[in-house]
């Protein structure tokens, strides 16, 4: 297992521009305030996908490099 570790934050900035086909931006950013990100806080308290990725088979977290990119890229636009 891999699991990315991106903030809230850099994700809702992709969606905003890469879900269209839900609605406009208040449309898109309400979804998700209000139900994606608090079902990913759900899962990710019950579940504790970090740490099962850094588990037995010798997977692993990406997260502090890809998410300080992933901010870098959103400031460049």
């Amino acid at each position: 297992m891999i699991y990315i570790d991106i903030p809230e934050k850099i994700r809702l900035e992709r969606v905003l521009d890469r879900d269209g086909y839900i609605g406009d931006r208040e449309q898109i950013r309400a979804k998700y305030e209000n139900r994606c990100f608090p079902a990913e806080r759900y899962y990710t308290e019950m579940c504790s996908p970090a740490e099962k990725a850094g588990g037995f088979y010798g997977d692993f977290v990406i997260g502090s490099i890809e998410s300080i990119f992933a901010e870098w890229l959103i400031k460049r636009r």
